[in-house]
């Protein structure tokens, strides 16, 4: 008992000398008397080194897709989403409601619920089947990432299984 204190106070005493800051004074302390040997060698590195700032990892940018001079082409060719959706021609509308299904994002579901409060009828329902459609896809979708594996049989079993048939 008497060699741990021989020991232990004088590295207490460099630990806890006032040049740094009280945590790191406190941390030193802590390391001489939990850490047995090599706590004061960790308390002479925690007084001497200087914290620096933590660098973070570069964040890669998303490179957009850049659409070909023929899909610029075929864009422009076409009336735009909103003007084929209200149009009078059923096939018209359905292509615009194929697309709008098709990309399933925030701008689409947008457009499908303006056309719900301010379409004509044909129009608010086809739209109403589609948004119902796109939502049903991402509860699919949702519960396909957080369904359970299916259950393998045992061996056995399907030997047993083979004999049977």
């Amino acid at each position: 008992m008497t060699w741990l204190v021989l020991f232990a106070v004088p590295w207490i005493v460099v630990a806890a000398r006032p040049g740094v800051s009280a945590s790191r004074r406190l941390l030193a302390v802590a390391l001489v008397l939990t850490v047995p040997l090599v706590g004061p060698l960790l308390a002479l590195l925690v007084r001497r080194t200087r914290g620096g700032q933590v660098r973070l990892e570069p964040v890669p940018a998303v490179v957009a897709h850049r659409p070909s001079p023929i899909e610029i082409d075929l864009l422009g060719n076409q009336p735009p989403v909103l003007e084929r959706l209200l149009a009078d021609d059923g096939a018209e509308r359905l292509a615009a409601l194929v697309h709008l299904s098709s990309r399933g994002d925030d701008a689409a579901i947008a457009v499908l619920r303006w056309t719900i409060e301010h379409g004509p009828d044909e129009a608010v329902l086809a739209a109403a089947l589609t948004l119902e459609e796109i939502e049903l896809r991402a509860v699919t979708r949702a519960l396909a990432t957080i369904a359970p594996a299916p259950i393998a049989r045992p061996r056995g079993a399907q030997v047993a299984a083979a004999f049977a048939a």
